[in-house]
């Protein structure tokens, strides 16, 4: 095998590494928003909270941006992952989507 191939070997590994922390991050967020959904339904309160929403969004946008990731990537993705979390949240906890 190259010298390319087995950089490429190892790199690409990294990758698979890295994306598997994700994936174990974004379960263990869910099921932390999932705690909050019931906490919240547990006192008469709606899953969504569209104003912490908009904070967490500027807040993570911002911060990534301090780690030299760009904006609009930053504030897409944890949209997406909010999306995600409320609704795994609706559909473990037999919600109504607000």
């Amino acid at each position: 095998m190259s010298t390319f191939q087995q950089e490429l070997q190892a790199l690409r590994a990294q990758i698979d590494d890295v994306d598997h922390e994700l994936l174990q991050s974004l379960k263990r967020r869910a099921e932390i928003s999932t705690a909050i959904g019931r906490l919240k339904l547990e006192n008469g309160r709606g899953i969504v909270d569209a104003a912490r929403e908009d904070e967490m969004g500027a807040a993570r946008a911002s911060a990534g941006c301090s780690l030299g990731l760009p904006e609009d990537w930053t504030s897409d993705l944890f949209k997406t992952v909010l999306k995600g979390c409320v609704a795994i949240s609706h559909e473990r906890l037999g919600a109504v989507a607000e």
